[in-house]
């Protein structure tokens, strides 16, 4: 990974949180990309590592600025949490034009995009993640390293689950698009007998018509996979629409449960 810049937001207090946003190159891709580092309060003062989450459309987590819409207010949600439950979260900025094909690791069979998942996923386990323990203090463990993704970031971090276990051993899923990929539901028969990651993963009735089925039927076959309710959890909610408030909401409590 080559890193070019190390431009820092920081507050008036050196105590705060700050975030680090580094320019990496996804080699096997050759795309340039930021990436957003989170690091608790007390991180410069406290001699302690942190579990690390990797989550997916970094532009949209912690500025509104760089958001699509609105961000997810990461900011307001870590800096509350107690200093035993602090994490330090790694944004990895989507590829504008190139998200479609990186978050998703088979081709849609409609339109030919997609494809490219399985490489970009690789990148992430065998160069970013090696990248940022050596810089960070962090706790580089399965229990302790975590992906999630809203949307096609959603489909890419359930597919990270299941064929990388033994690296992410907890995944967050909000709103998946798995219409992209339906294959995904079909492979978890496949992988499951390796390790088996925690997932959580959540969606809403009024998102679209088909995501209370869509919901439904990756629990099903979750389960006909192997995996029991202490490691899924698999929530429809009454409202909520396909954006970044919803995710925003719905973060704080998969943190809670993962």
């Amino acid at each position: 990974m080559r890193i070019f810049a190390f431009p820092y937001k920081k507050s008036n207090n050196m105590t705060e949180f700050r975030i680090e946003v580094r320019e990496i190159n996804i080699t096997p891709l050759d795309r340039l990309r930021n990436i957003r580092i989170y690091l608790p309060p007390g991180y410069d003062e406290i001699s302690k590592r942190y579990p690390v989450w990797y989550i997916h459309d970094g532009q949209n987590l912690f500025d509104e600025s760089t958001a699509f819409a609105t961000d997810w207010k990461l900011k307001m949600t870590l800096n509350k949490l107690p200093v035993s439950k602090q994490i330090i979260v790694v944004g990895i900025d989507n590829g504008g034009d190139n998200r479609l094909n990186e978050y998703a690791p088979y081709k849609n069979k409609k339109n030919g995009q997609g494809g490219e998942g399985g490489i970009f996923l690789e990148f992430i386990v065998e160069t970013l993640k090696p990248s940022i323990d050596k810089a960070y203090r962090t706790l580089a463990d399965q229990n302790n390293t975590f992906m999630a993704g809203s949307s096609l970031g959603g489909l890419i971090s359930f597919y990270a689950g299941l064929t990388y276990p033994y690296v992410f051993g907890k995944i967050g899923v909000l709103s998946p698009a798995f219409w992209f990929n339906p294959q995904v539901l079909d492979i978890t028969k496949k992988y499951t007998a390796k390790a088996r990651s925690r997932f959580y993963i959540c969606g809403s009735k009024t998102e679209n018509k088909y995501m209370e089925k869509t919901l439904q039927d990756t629990y099903n076959a979750l389960k006909s996979g192997g995996f029991d309710d202490a490691q899924i959890q698999v929530i429809v909610r009454d409202k909520g629409l396909h954006n970044e408030k919803f995710w925003s909401r719905e973060f704080k409590k998969m943190l809670e449960w993962l």
